[in-house]
């Protein structure tokens, strides 16, 4: 788990049955970006990824993993030192599999959109 580690929810919002927005803030302290990269830290898509599917889980209430990734698209680096606070927008939409969509933005700054399925 990433949550407190190297990001932190600050407030979820539910504006439909299916729609979330969440406010989060990345811990620039985390040991992540001691590797990734040292004087210039970046935070890995995959931890972009990771950080998606447990907001999904917190708001759902239920451990979940990866079935596929449909589509993934990083736009613009995450820098903490640019800026910590993030928004996360998600689309869940249940069925046989969880269906995702999120968008993770910084201010208007889109930095990633993905489309994935949960199990």
């Amino acid at each position: 788990m990433l949550e407190n580690k190297f990001y932190k929810i600050l407030n979820i919002n539910q504006s439909d049955d299916c729609s979330y927005s969440i406010i989060i803030q990345l811990c620039v302290d985390c040991d992540v970006y001691n590797g990734h990269f040292p004087g210039h830290a970046i935070a890995p898509g995959v931890c972009n990824i990771q950080l998606v599917r447990e907001c999904v889980e917190k708001i759902l209430s239920k451990s979940l993993q990866i079935d596929n990734i449909k589509q993934v698209k990083f736009l613009t680096l995450v820098e903490p030192s640019i800026g910590n606070v993030y928004s996360v927008n998600l689309s869940i939409n249940k069925s046989d599999k969880i269906d995702v969509v999120a968008h993770m933005s910084l201010d208007t700054t889109d930095c990633m959109t993905i489309k994935m399925s949960l199990i």
